[in-house]
C-alpha cells in the first residue's frame, strides 16, 4: 500500500514535471509565480496576513514546496475565495491573476482532485487494505479520461494517464503475471468483489478467483484431516486414532465424481459471494471461509 501511494506521489511530482507542452509550462509558471509571491508575503508579514483575514475572513495555508498535495490544497483554497482575493491582491499591491490563469488554476484543481483522493485512500489508516489498490487506480484513470473541455490542463491529464499505465501496468493488463495477487485481494473484498474488473478480463478474473478458492479449500481440508484431538477416550476416538494404520484409499485415487462435486460446491460458494448485491462490511467473510485469502 505504501509503495503504491509513493508511486502516485511520483506521478504527481516527477512525471508531471516532465510535461513538455510549451503553452502548459508557460501558463503554469506564470500562475504559480504570482501565487508564490502571495504565499511568501503571508509567511513573512503579519500585517499582510491580518489584512487577508480582514477581507476574506479566513487564513490561507502556505504550501510546503516539497509536498505536491500541500500545493494542491493551497491552490484549492485560493479558488474557493477567487472573488475576494482579487480585492486582496489589489490591496497588497500584488499582481492579480489573469482570466486565463484563473481558468488554468480551476482546471489544475479539477485534474488533481482524483489523484489527491486516491493517494489519501491508499495512505489511510482505517481502510488501508491491499484490495483497494486495483479499484482505486482504475477509477483514477477513468476520472482522467472523462475530463472534457480542458483548455489549459489537457497535457496534465494526459501525463497522469500515461504515467498510470506505465507504472501500474499490472493493474491495467490483468493477464500480467504480477496481477494475480491484486486480482484476488480486490475480488475477495466485500466492497468491490468483481465490480471493478474491466469487461475484457471478467471471465479470466472470475476463474482465477474460483480456482484459488478451490486450492485454498483443498489445502485447508487436507490440513484439518491430518490429525484432530480425540478428546475424552472412547471406542470412537480409538477408531479415529488407529484409523491411520488401516488400509485407506490414497487421496489421489478418490473418484473423479467426488472431486468434481467438491469443486462444484466450492465454485458455487465463491460465485454466491461475488453475486452479493449489497456492498457489505468485512464481517461477511465469516460466512465465506474460503474467500478470506
Amino acid at each position: 500500500m505504501t509503495c503504491c501511494a509513493h508511486t502516485l506521489n511520483l506521478i504527481a511530482t516527477t512525471d508531471i514535471s516532465k510535461i513538455l507542452d510549451k503553452n502548459y509550462i508557460k501558463i503554469s509558471r506564470s500562475t504559480f509565480s504570482k501565487l508564490s509571491t502571495f504565499w511568501n508575503l503571508l509567511s513573512r508579514s503579519t500585517v499582510a496576513s491580518d489584512k487577508v483575514y480582514e477581507l476574506c475572513g479566513c487564513k490561507f495555508p502556505v504550501p510546503i514546496l516539497t509536498r505536491w498535495n500541500s500545493m494542491f490544497h493551497s491552490a484549492k483554497k485560493v479558488i474557493n475565495y477567487k472573488e475576494k482575493l482579487s480585492l486582496v491582491f489589489e490591496s497588497l499591491q500584488l499582481k492579480n491573476l489573469k482570466t486565463s490563469e484563473w481558468v488554468f488554476l480551476e482546471e489544475y484543481c479539477r485534474v488533481m482532485v482524483p489523484i489527491a483522493t486516491a493517494t489519501d485512500k491508499l495512505q489511510g489508516e482505517k481502510k488501508s487494505f491491499l484490495g483497494y489498490v486495483s479499484p482505486t487506480i482504475l477509477s483514477l484513470r477513468r476520472f482522467q479520461i472523462n475530463f472534457s473541455n480542458l483548455v489549459h490542463c489537457k497535457p496534465l491529464s494526459l501525463s497522469i494517464i500515461k504515467s498510470l499505465e506505465k507504472r501500474f501496468e499490472y493493474i491495467f493488463d490483468l493477464s500480467n503475471h504480477k496481477s494475480k495477487s491484486f486480482i484476488l485481494v480486490s475480488m475477495s473484498h466485500p466492497k468491490f468483489k468483481s465490480n471493478w474488473v474491466p469487461a475484457r478480463f471478467a471471465e479470466q478474473c472470475k476463474q482465477i478467483f474460483i480456482n484459488e478458492c478451490i486450492s485454498l479449500s483443498v489445502a485447508t481440508l487436507n490440513l484439518n484431516s491430518d490429525y484432530s484431538d480425540p478428546g475424552p477416550e472412547s471406542d470412537g476416538s480409538d477408531q479415529e486414532f488407529y484409523n491411520n494404520v488401516q488400509n485407506k484409499i490414497p487421496t489421489d485415487k478418490l473418484s473423479e465424481s467426488g472431486e468434481m462435486k467438491k469443486h462444484n460446491l466450492i465454485s458455487a460458494h465463491a460465485l454466491s459471494f461475488l453475486n452479493l448485491k449489497k456492498k457489505t462490511d468485512l464481517n461477511i467473510l465469516n460466512s465465506f471461509k474460503f474467500v478470506s485469502f
